[in-house]
């Protein structure tokens, strides 16, 4: 059905422009000494992690900080994200899958994040 309604061209485009959105997400990401990127991918799911730069204790409370955030930021209905557990621990997934997502929404999105990790801090 998605292939008969956007043709492979069309596929094609809305899949760069996720990846583009989520390459942005990442960026924003790496740019900040408090977060990490620690899952890179160049498909449009990004796997980030809360780290502020004064520490937080041992793994497992960066692991319990960032299931925080994630519980914030879904309860402030800003974004909704769900949670992977790698090999560094715990991180936030952000699945770039709407066709009508944007350049804008991501920005929104990093802000949301930035807040709710402020909050829970």
């Amino acid at each position: 059905m998605v292939l008969r309604s956007f043709g492979c061209s069309g596929l094609r485009s809305r899949l760069d422009h996720a990846m583009e959105l989520a390459d942005r997400l990442r960026e924003l990401a790496v740019g900040d000494p408090d977060w990490q990127c620690p899952a890179p991918s160049r498909y449009p799911l990004v796997c980030l992690r809360y780290a502020p730069r004064g520490g937080v204790g041992s793994g497992t409370d960066l692991d319990d900080l960032n299931a925080r955030i994630v519980k914030e930021l879904n309860d402030s209905g800003e974004a909704f994200v769900s949670h992977s557990v790698i090999r560094d621990g715990y991180v936030i997934r952000v699945s770039l899958a709407n066709i009508h997502t944007t350049a804008d929404d991501i920005e929104r999105l990093w802000a949301a994040l930035n807040h709710a990790a402020e909050k829970c801090r």
